[in-house]
């Protein structure tokens, strides 16, 4: 299942250039046929599991927890869903041009889908969010058990040990 549509990809790219990174024979792919365009959904397919995949790791999320994604978190998905997509449509030609070159765009979203999988970022699903807080209870002892002497050799100083030199 695809995280992304045709139509979330035309929104985010010039449908003239997915046009044309859709077309084999030079004839650009009308915007009106890129949902049925078996390459366009193809490449949403392809970058929807490349999405799975990453964010599957450690168990952090499930299938269930990004197809449940709702608001912001949604859209932020179909972005690298989008990004990753266009850049697979334009690498199908093998052009070389440079100046034109997806890189930094599919660098971005490979950098977002890692800082996803570490934790660093994550969705908006209350488990998640709760599970990047602060705890705010600490493991330190209080004032009043350091004061207090908790070791034996402090408990039996003086009875069983020689008194402590200050």
């Amino acid at each position: 299942m695809a995280y992304a549509t045709p139509t979330d990809l035309t929104a985010r790219y010039d449908a003239r250039r997915i046009g044309d990174f859709a077309s084999d024979d030079g004839t650009r792919v009308a915007e009106a046929d890129l949902p049925q365009n078996e390459k366009v959904l193809t490449a949403l397919d392809a970058a929807s599991g490349e999405v799975e995949v990453a964010l599957m790791q450690g168990d952090r999320y499930r299938i269930s927890d990004l197809a449940e994604l709702t608001g912001s978190s949604r859209e932020y998905l179909k972005q690298l869903v989008s990004d990753i997509s266009f850049c697979r449509l334009y690498e199908r030609h093998g052009w070389s041009d440079e100046a034109a070159s997806p890189d930094l765009t599919y660098k971005r979203s490979r950098e977002a889908l890692d800082r996803l999988r570490k934790g660093e970022n994550v969705f908006n699903i209350a488990g998640h969010v709760a599970a990047g807080l602060a705890n705010m209870v600490t493991a330190s002892p209080s004032r009043v058990q350091l004061q207090r002497p908790t070791l034996m050799s402090e408990i039996a100083r003086g009875k069983y040990f020689p008194a402590r030199r200050q």
